[in-house]
């Protein structure tokens, strides 16, 4: 009686220790789902960017209203509206305002993260792995970036599995070398943001 009573405690210690190792993954479309109905967020954004003669670095605000667009603050300098295919630029210091093409600035397009998952539904070469950095969970979403620029040729988005919120994209060229970091700080999601703001008075 007491073995068979151990053998039944052993057992269920067993299952348990078994359920806590076989913990189910987040697959990646549920990432990739989440990510793509976020209707609106905004975050602060740092772009670093690397070629062979400098070093670059801006730092932005961040606005997402997915009815409408993307409304980018450079620094002091420019807002940019992002809406319809076009960039509205309002030149802070100048006061004037002009309009641009939205393939103007590929950068910044890349950095809006509903822009990025577009790119998976058009992308052959996708790739997901989850990877573990300084104790905290990663899904790592891979792609290869439209287009022929070779100093923007891969891009990998970390997207931390415990907040559900992307924390950078490191873009590479052809030849594999790190050429951007885009750092995300202070995403704060579904956040009520006036409407107002991707206006350009």
């Amino acid at each position: 009686m007491k073995n068979k009573k151990l053998f039944t405690l052993l057992f269920m210690i067993f299952i348990l220790v078994m359920n806590g190792c076989t913990k189910k993954q987040k697959e990646p479309h549920e990432v990739v789902d989440y990510l793509k109905n976020l209707s609106t967020y905004q975050c602060k954004v740092e772009i670093d960017t690397k070629n062979d003669r400098e070093e670059l670095k801006y730092s932005l605000m961040q606005y997402c209203d997915s009815s409408i667009g993307y409304r980018v603050e450079i620094e002091d300098d420019k807002v940019q509206i992002h809406r319809n295919n076009k960039i509205y630029v309002k030149d802070l210091k100048s006061n004037k305002k002009f309009e641009l093409e939205e393939d103007f600035n590929e950068l910044y397009s890349i950095s809006f993260v509903g822009e990025y998952i577009k790119l998976l539904y058009t992308n052959d070469a996708v790739d997901y792995v989850i990877k573990e950095i300084e104790g905290k969970k990663y899904q790592l979403i891979q792609l290869i970036l439209p287009g022929n620029n070779r100093n923007l040729y891969k891009a990998i988005m970390y997207v931390n599995l415990k907040a559900y919120v992307p924390e950078k994209i490191v873009i590479f060229d052809n030849k594999d070398k790190e050429r951007v970091n885009i750092l995300y700080s202070e995403f704060v999601i579904n956040d009520k943001i006036d409407k107002a703001l991707f206006n350009i008075d």
